[in-house]
């Protein structure tokens, strides 16, 4: 796949020194400090990577691919402190800041970010439009690892950015290499076991036990915005959390449940297939809280890294990444109650 830039670059936050700049990748700039940054575009939406501005070559890399949901763009996803009159959207993810605090906190490795933005912002449109879509994920997929030589990835989706990850399952029988972790932030709604997800997704756990599988979900079933029915009956990320379980307990897997804390806690494989739901008690709507409110980036990222970074990334408030959101832009003033909207 052949990227062009965007001609769009974030202004230098610092000045790096020559030899610095001489091992910077190539078509990065500096971004915020200690970040180097590109952006680029194709006929697959666009795409954001972030890098640490001194990434070292020895240090094990790890690239976080995060697919974006149904109607954000790259720099809603991002977030980052909301102007005045700006879109909620930029208060729902804030993925660059929970990245910024896991690497804080894996100082032994290098870990990038990229971010993808499906043409028209919709991944299950873009996977409908496109009948060689599997073939474009794994192509995208490979472009990804091969930005620094040995690279696993993180792949994690929300809401609609999901369709990215199925489009990837679906190219072959077997996952590529590079892919460590798979991260459904109440994304997995289309999970199918007549395709063979979860037989492929077994047999890729079992591949490697620095294999992760990751999902989020509440209980969907009833929730109404606008007075009507959001989730059609079987669909929603609740009906698909327990297709998946089941669909891995027909490939001899055992899940056990328990609770933690708020959520229903479903475990296989040692700790490495972990699934939360929650029971959402009170029938509002937590599709965006899982990920910003509750630090479901960070949850998903620490599980298998010790005991130490999952206790300290535990699901639930409040927010760990406050202090790592950019301000808002020039001009403009952060809402004085800004507030996770779905």
């Amino acid at each position: 796949m052949v990227l062009a830039p965007m001609g769009i670059a974030a202004e230098p936050a610092e000045e790096l020194d020559p030899a610095a700049a001489t091992a910077r990748p190539r078509g990065f700039v500096p971004g915020a400090p200690g970040e180097l940054v590109r952006w680029e575009t194709s006929d697959d939406g666009r795409r954001y990577t972030n890098l640490p501005a001194r990434f070292g070559a020895a240090a094990p890399a790890e690239i976080v691919v995060y697919a974006t949901p149904n109607g954000n763009t790259i720099e809603q996803t991002l977030g980052r402190q909301r102007g005045t009159d700006e879109s909620f959207r930029y208060d729902i993810q804030h993925v660059l800041a929970q990245v910024r605090l896991y690497r804080k906190e894996v100082p032994e490795r290098n870990v990038g970010l990229v971010v993808l933005e499906a043409p028209d912002l919709s991944w299950p449109t873009w996977r409908q439009a496109h009948a060689d879509a599997p073939a474009r994920a794994a192509a995208m997929m490979k472009s990804m690892a091969d930005l620094v030589p040995g690279a696993k990835l993180s792949l994690v989706s929300h809401s609609g950015g999901g369709a990215l990850t199925f489009a990837l399952l679906n190219h072959a029988q077997t996952l590529p290499d590079a892919v460590e972790r798979i991260a459904f932030l109440d994304s997995h709604y289309a999970f199918e076991a007549g395709e063979e997800h979860g037989k492929k997704l077994a047999s890729w756990i079992r591949a490697s036990r620095t294999h992760h599988l990751v999902a989020l979900a509440y209980d969907d079933r009833k929730i109404r915005l606008h007075g009507k029915r959001v989730v059609k009956p079987g669909g929603g990320s609740f009906n698909a959390t327990f297709r998946l379980i089941h669909a891995l307990e027909g490939e001899r897997m055992t899940v056990r449940e328990s609770r933690e804390g708020a959520f229903r806690r479903f475990v296989g494989e040692d700790g490495r297939v972990e699934l939360r739901v929650h029971p959402n008690p009170k029938n509002v709507i937590l599709h965006s809280a899982l990920v910003s409110d509750d630090n479901g980036l960070l949850f998903a990222l620490a599980r298998g890294k010790g005991e130490t970074l999952e206790a300290r990334f535990r699901l639930g408030p409040p927010r760990l990444f406050t202090a790592l959101v950019d301000p808002p832009p020039p001009g403009g003033n952060a809402s004085a109650a800004a507030t996770s909207t779905p």
